[in-house]
């Protein structure tokens, strides 16, 4: 049998049985209605994946299934998290059939801010265009601090590319910022409008970190990419074997290691406040796959990442020493059982500081840091769109110039302005998210741990960010937790921030168990 079928062998059984195993336990957070619907599509775009010869029929194939399960989707925030790494990020350009030379390439996640963010954030635009009753804005729409950092790092790049591109392309990529930048986060920030709906949408980016992490192991102790062929089909280079210590790095989905590191370690801080309402068995299972899911990885920013995930939720929050005793213990317990397998060893040779492996990454990294802030103290403000030309010395010897710091990219593009309106968008959208878990932790210790969780994921981007470039599905996850942050400040009433929020509007009857709707403000 051909490897590629192999794999689709290996991906459906792998992918059917985290299923079977996850609904009871995930019936906390979702209907059964919402549960077979996500599943069915995640199932139906992967077999699509797999068995459609071309990308564009198969891309044609993934927008009816997207949008069909999106317009019946109870919660489509939670349907986008949870669809955001179902296939690889395989990319061509629209065909123009000559009429223009080129449009936008696509991927899967603007497939999915197309068939399914657009249609919804019309919704939401139209539904809350009445004015509140409470009067002062409209009821989802009013612009919060966050929201206008965010819109003027979208209008900066505008600004600062517009000398080197004709209109056309202007209008393009105010179009694809739109698509790529706003949209996640305002129908994450708008959409989310409970506690329930904020805690699905989390729980679904977890169900799909337990699909994937399985595959991961799979990965690299096989030493197979499950879903390289994808782009052999489809004649879109794809393949990408990365090893460190004669081990492969996982990828799966992600199309990097270090990308897939990233969405575990994000994962990981989410379940620490989700396993408080399954029992202890599912909770420390759950932890245990999320933690060798990002160690398969191979990757140091998010293994740090992730650990700052685990401190940071730990460490926020009433009953923080209780927990940090209770956490660090099975934290132990689960790297003591890593130890004893065939990936400890490799494990502690690839560790930050300590381990031996991967060393000339470690050197490249310093050396990306220092031509960065020599070329960034040339053009200190805004930066400049051709710093790559200056840069050559960093081309390495696959043919590119790595930028594997976000923040060192963002300065280099659009000066410390830029990447201060960036750091000004993350940064009071955490302080916020602070203030709301505080202010509720003594009357309701439940909502409080909720933020913690969503804080302590932010903190853990923040530190990855300065590891790992901004590119493939990163900034949508992070511009995705940030929404569903704001979602969250939206539920607290005014009384204990002192600026008017939206009152939680109820989606469904009766919140499920352990997630009782108890307003803060009740």
């Amino acid at each position: 049998m051909d490897s590629h079928y192999k794999a689709f062998i290996v991906v459906a059984l792998v992918t059917v049985s985290v299923f079977a195993l996850a609904k009871p336990m995930f019936a906390v957070w979702m209907s059964p209605q919402d549960f077979a619907l996500r599943r069915n599509c995640w199932l139906a775009i992967t077999a699509a994946a797999f068995l459609v010869p071309n990308f564009w029929l198969f891309m044609g194939v993934a927008a009816v299934i997207v949008a069909f399960a999106a317009s019946r989707d109870s919660n489509p925030a939670a349907l986008y998290l949870f669809l955001l790494l179902v296939i690889p990020p395989l990319q061509a350009d629209l065909p123009t059939f000559g009429v223009v030379k080129a449009l936008f390439p696509l991927q899967n996640f603007r497939l999915l801010s197309i068939a399914l963010l657009i249609p919804v954030a019309l919704r939401l635009f139209r539904e809350n265009s009445q004015p509140a009753h409470w009067g002062g804005g409209t009821r989802q729409t009013r612009l919060l601090i966050p929201d206008v950092f965010l819109l003027l790092f979208i209008l900066l790049q505008l600004i600062l590319y517009a000398p080197y591109e004709s209109g056309t392309n202007s209008i393009r990529r105010a179009f694809l910022l739109v698509l790529d930048t706003w949209l996640p986060y305002y129908v994450m920030s708008r959409a989310c409008r409970n506690r329930q709906m904020i805690v699905e949408a989390m729980s679904a980016l977890v169900l799909a970190a337990f699909i994937l992490a399985p595959l991961a192991i799979v990965e690299t102790l096989k030493a197979w990419l499950l879903y390289g062929g994808l782009g052999d089909d489809w004649n879109i280079p794809n393949t990408l074997y990365l090893r460190r210590n004669d081990l492969l790095r996982a990828s799966v989905t992600a199309g990097h290691a270090i990308v897939l590191g990233y969405f575990f370690a994000v994962a990981l801080g989410i379940w620490l406040y989700l396993k408080r309402h399954v029992p202890r068995g599912w909770a420390s299972l759950g932890v245990a796959a999320l933690v060798v899911g990002v160690a398969a990885t191979f990757s140091r920013g998010p293994w740090l990442g992730a650990v700052i995930a685990v401190l940071g939720y730990l460490a926020l929050g009433p009953g923080a020493l209780k927990r940090s005793i209770k956490g660090l213990s099975l934290f132990a317990v689960v790297g003591a059982i890593m130890m004893v397998t065939p990936l400890g060893e490799k494990i502690v040779g690839a560790l930050p500081f300590f381990g031996h492996i991967g060393s000339d990454t470690v050197t490249y990294r310093e050396q990306l840091l220092r031509v960065s802030i020599l070329l960034i103290r040339q053009n200190p403000l805004f930066g400049s769109p051709m710093f790559l030309a200056q840069m050559e010395e960093l081309r390495t010897g696959e043919g590119i110039i790595d930028l594997v710091n976000s923040y060192a990219t963002f300065a280099l593009s659009f000066g410390l302005v830029g990447l201060g309106l960036f750091a000004g968008f993350m940064g009071i959208t955490m302080v916020r998210t602070w203030r709301v878990a505080r202010a509720v932790s003594a009357e309701d210790p439940d909502f409080a741990m909720i933020g913690a969780s969503l804080l302590a994921c932010l903190a853990s981007v923040l530190i990855m960010l300065a590891t790992v470039s901004n590119y493939l599905s990163i900034p949508y996850i992070y511009l995705a937790l940030a929404g569903l942050a704001a979602a969250y400040c939206r539920q607290v009433d005014h009384a204990f921030l002192g600026e008017a929020t939206e009152q939680p509007v109820d989606r469904r009857a009766q919140a499920p168990s352990g997630l009782t709707s108890k307003s803060p403000s009740s």
